[in-house]
């Protein structure tokens, strides 16, 4: 949207999780839109790489963690 209407200073911008039936709005400028797509250009190439590392925080609430163990492989 931003680069179709640059003149526009603020977008208005609602992201729906689907798995928690929730949805967050915000009010996004062009230096907020510019920093977001360089972290999801970089969570993309991390996904391409392959290489992921694990993050034991939330095991506990992941669909992953079956009898109290991670089911992904771990990284090489």
């Amino acid at each position: 949207v931003h680069r179709l209407y640059p003149e526009q200073q603020v977008i208005p911008a609602t992201i729906f999780f689907t798995s928690l039936a929730e949805a967050h709005s915000m009010n996004l400028t062009a230096d907020n839109l510019e920093q977001l797509e360089q972290q999801w250009i970089e969570r993309i190439e991390v996904i391409q790489s392959g290489k992921f590392e694990k993050n034991t925080g939330h095991c506990p609430h992941c669909p992953y963690f079956v009898e109290e163990q991670c089911l992904l492989p771990d990284s090489e």
